[in-house]
């Protein structure tokens, strides 16, 4: 264990360090989609018999610990070299894994993965990978940019792109072929879904932004979705 003193020298090099990322941070970012999607994750939660939270694709992202803020127990998983390179969570501890071929053993009674899927080019082993560790019963929270009727393999090569082509990692765009392929590969079922306008286009960056994002619905223009998954 550390002395009190060497505890008080790194807590107080830790703020030293870490206050000027602080400040950067209060600094006004534009407006996104995160509000829409922690809202509809945290609205199940709190739904649910929950104990045990995984969250896949963390980032650098404060999710994890607003989740332990209300009292769960989380994990918080990312394969941080192959996306990222390096880097540091200054808001909860990262477990280095893979979630195509995981070698965390323990099983969880939601998984939440937040804008990530779409990262990830072998998404089905990804979905496989979360139903491996999903308690009986259990459910997937997932978001992404999604399209109904067509998939996209990485919406940053398209010329309608308003941003992104710089970007060192795919982008892809689900649809419902995709879902209803995860749903009877997995041994999962959708029991719930909503649909999210964020752009004026017909796909996820074309287009302006629409801010505050509005609720849609499966048949009017939307490029993003929030649902459950569950195991049957």
């Amino acid at each position: 264990m550390l002395s009190k003193f060497k505890y008080k020298m790194f807590h107080t090099i830790g703020r030293w360090a870490i206050e000027p990322i602080l400040e950067k941070d209060s600094q006004k970012r534009p407006p996104n989609e995160r509000s829409v999607e922690y809202s509809y994750a945290l609205n199940w939660v709190s739904k649910m018999p929950v104990e045990n939270i995984l969250d896949v694709g963390t980032g650098k992202s404060a999710w994890p610990h607003l989740l332990t803020t209300c009292g769960y127990r989380v994990v918080a998983m990312d394969q941080v070299k192959d996306y990222w390179g390096s880097y540091f969570n200054r808001h909860y501890k990262i477990t280095v894994d893979d979630i195509t071929d995981p070698a965390i053993d323990h099983e969880f009674d939601v998984i939440t993965c937040l804008s990530v899927l779409e990262h990830i080019p072998n998404h089905v082993a990804a979905i496989a990978g979360m139903k491996s560790l999903l308690t009986p019963g259990g459910s997937i929270v997932l978001s992404f940019p999604y399209n109904e009727r067509r998939y996209n393999p990485n919406i940053y090569e398209e010329a309608s792109s308003t941003y992104g082509q710089d970007a060192s990692f795919v982008t892809q765009v689900f649809s419902r072929e995709e879902v209803n392929c995860w749903c009877r590969e997995c041994d999962l079922y959708v029991k719930d879904q909503k649909y999210f306008k964020g752009f004026t286009g017909e796909m996820w960056t074309f287009g302006e932004r629409v801010m505050p994002v509005e609720e849609a619905s499966q048949d009017t223009l939307h490029q993003l979705t929030c649902l459950v998954l569950n195991a049957r």
